[in-house]
């Protein structure tokens, strides 16, 4: 593991810019998704690039600092998103004695910081990971979306409304999963060149229709019951010789549970790490030599996490003049909202309501300048954007349905917290 060149890749990530978007932002502490070679959008096709193939029409692979010393294109690659697994939290973890499967791997292969995508959260990053399209293409740009060909406020993770009653969906509404993604998936693309994608989901979203449109194409969908199955389910995949070129691609959301439950007090997610690496180890460790030929490991997360505290909460429930200067709900995620204005005296109470506490981004400024990556924009974005983005400064954020009562840790911002993530890259058969 080279510290060095972890610590010099970090340093050039935190001065990292957008222009006509960093400089907007003013003051505060905010970290730019690097797409140009170093961020999850360029996953993908460096997964396919280390399956010695390309898949045209993607966001570009990432910086070859990422995968060149990963040696000639192997035959598997093993891509496992550990979710809310944040770089400023693992890197600290890498020194304790509980890491010494994490220090294996990363003294093997290679352990660098790259950035999450912009917002910094599941659902965009998984609908990024699963077709190498940029946020802005792909159109799924944060936890709660304003739905005009709906006419709701949607949870894109389960599709129901967020001021449901909990039992409706979006697909009894009209909403076709399949038409979720207006771009390929990565599966798709891949098969096209010879590739099998096999998908390791948690078994109670093995059926469900994000599941379906994230890995439409995909060869095989296998499910899991907690996190010691989830690698041994790998573990007995990878026993079996592929046929041909494969990306297995897996993915855990223990730690992000514990890190919205508790935040980073109480050693929840110092256990659900603890719990991962304990399963990682047991998984990794009854490989047989022809289960790790040719197979490349790749390790990483969709974004970190910052704690939210109660008392710093701006309620939108209760703040009626918020509500008043919102043609619909605010949206987006709670770190960084999306603002559909009532006129040019919402724009101004908008302004008012929350400029102390957000950074305020003209929406279709940042669109048109990148903040949500390259690339011709989905149809939908410009209208589930908005007008406005309000980007939370220090640890505030927008708060519904009393959640903060329940939720101590948030993610979606631009703190390096939360858009700092780690990439851990080996050949099983190094």
């Amino acid at each position: 593991m080279n510290l060095k060149a972890a610590s010099a890749l970090e340093a050039s990530l935190r001065r990292g810019t957008i222009a006509g978007v960093s400089g907007a932002l003013g003051a505060g502490s905010f970290l730019m998704p690097s797409y140009g070679g170093r961020s999850l959008a360029n996953v993908p096709a460096t997964a396919a690039g280390l399956l010695g193939v390309s898949a045209p029409g993607i966001q570009p692979p990432a910086d070859v600092c990422y995968w060149g010393d990963l040696g000639a294109p192997v035959r598997r690659v093993v891509l496992m998103l550990v979710d809310a697994l944040g770089y400023l939290y693992l890197r600290p973890m890498l020194d304790d004695s509980r890491a010494g499967i994490w220090r294996q791997l990363a003294d093997a292969g290679v352990f660098l910081p790259m950035t999450a995508i912009c917002p910094s959260t599941t659902i965009t990053s998984l609908a990024t990971l699963m077709t190498g399209a940029s946020p802005a293409e792909h159109g799924l740009l944060g936890y709660e979306l304003w739905l005009r060909e709906l006419g709701v406020l949607a949870e894109m993770l389960s599709l129901k409304p967020v001021y449901g009653a909990g039992q409706e969906s979006l697909v009894s509404w009209g909403l076709d999963p399949a038409r979720l993604l207006p771009v390929p998936t990565l599966a798709e693309r891949l098969a096209a060149e010879g590739v099998a994608s096999v998908g390791l989901v948690a078994g109670v979203h093995l059926d469900s229709p994000l599941s379906q449109a994230l890995y439409r194409g995909a060869g095989r969908l296998a499910g899991y019951d907690d996190v010691g199955d989830l690698w041994q389910q790998l573990a007995t995949l990878l026993e079996t010789p592929p046929q041909r070129p494969e990306l297995i691609m897996g993915y855990w959301g223990g730690l992000d549970t514990a890190i919205h439950l508790h935040g980073t007090r109480g050693g929840a997610w110092q256990a659900a790490w603890a719990a991962f690496t304990q399963a990682m180890a047991r998984g990794l460790g009854t490989l047989s030599s022809r289960a790790r030929e040719d197979t490349a490991l790749i390790i990483m997360a969709d974004h970190g996490f910052v704690d939210s505290p109660e008392d710093v909460a701006h309620d939108l429930d209760s703040d009626g003049g918020l509500r008043s200067a919102c043609l619909v709900p605010p949206s987006g995620e709670a770190r960084l909202a999306f603002l559909h204005a009532m006129g040019t005296q919402g724009l101004t109470r908008l302004y008012e309501r929350l400029e102390a506490d957000f950074a305020m981004l003209d929406a279709p400024v940042a669109l048109k300048a990148g903040l949500f990556g390259p690339g011709a924009p989905a149809d939908e974005a410009p209208a589930r954007l908005g007008d406005l983005l309000a980007i939370a400064r220090a640890d505030h954020y927008l708060d519904r349905l009393d959640r903060r009562r329940r939720l101590r840790g948030r993610h979606g911002g631009l703190s390096p917290e939360e858009m700092l993530i780690p990439w851990l890259a080996v050949r099983l058969d190094a």
